[in-house]
């Protein structure tokens, strides 16, 4: 048994080095992450350290109109209009379900977009959201970048509070967690 395990890892090893095949490695890693809900707001904040520059991080995280290749929860992303040219108004609807119930959310934040740094503000009367926003900063550290990324919502539709609330703070954290992911591959 033992035999056959090891001759297993090695052809796991050695296929790729001798077909040619190159490994592509992902080395997000979190530091912490942190769900909760608080009067009616669910949060999220989360340190991760990317293996990729903060300047394409930052490349691939303003390249709105591509978020559905961040997160398969987005269904569509897009700049509204630019009131200034490190300002804009974002459109986003997100497929939101809560085990056999879904729904799309719409979302229209402000952006703000400083050297490393995005500050979104959902503006409730355009949105599913009473209030919520998102802040991402990037600290470059040569090849790698730290993210530190909160956000929090208020949503203005009835989420279940027997399994919905737990379910809507598993997929923000899953969803998040994946979408930095799918940034890093991106920005490699």
């Amino acid at each position: 048994m033992k035999k056959r395990l090891i001759k297993r890892c090695k052809w796991k090893i050695a296929a790729p080095l001798l077909c040619g095949w190159t490994i592509t490695t992902y080395a997000m890693d979190v530091q912490s992450v942190k769900t909760e809900y608080v009067s009616g707001e669910y949060r999220l904040t989360m340190t991760a350290t990317l293996s990729a520059p903060a300047d394409r991080i930052a490349s691939v995280l303003r390249d709105y109109p591509r978020y559905r290749a961040l997160d398969t929860r987005i269904l569509d992303a897009h700049v509204i209009k630019r009131t200034q040219p490190n300002q804009l108004e974002l459109f986003t609807r997100i497929r939101v379900c809560f085990s056999f119930l879904c729904r799309n959310v719409d979302r229209v934040e402000a952006v703000e977009e400083r050297p490393l740094e995005l500050l979104a503000t959902v503006i409730p009367e355009q949105s599913d959201a009473e209030r919520g926003s998102t802040h991402t900063v990037l600290i470059s550290d040569g090849n790698q970048t730290r993210v530190q990324y909160t956000t929090s919502i208020v949503p203005k539709f009835w989420v279940p509070a027997l399994f919905g609330r737990n379910i809507m703070l598993h997929s923000l954290r899953d969803a998040t967690t994946s979408m930095f992911e799918r940034v890093e591959k991106q920005a490699q």
